[in-house]
């Protein structure tokens, strides 16, 4: 999965396969170094749709400040 720079501050998705588990993939989304999202799902596809949603919210979130 590629990175996405939004507002300013990077997101690295990380996508594995996890053995043995019933939710076959784990994501885990980093914003700048940081953890911020872990999920499971029962198969790649889903976790690559949760990616593009996650990074479509955050594009449409209004910064506060």
């Amino acid at each position: 999965l590629a990175s996405a720079v939004l507002r300013g501050r990077e997101y690295m998705p990380r996508l594995e396969r996890s053995p043995g588990s019933r939710s076959g993939w784990h994501l885990v989304i980093s914003v700048d170094g940081v953890p911020c999202l872990s999920a499971r799902y029962p198969s790649e596809r889903a976790a690559k749709t949760a990616w593009d949603a996650f990074r479509r919210r955050q594009a449409k979130r209004v910064s506060v400040g």
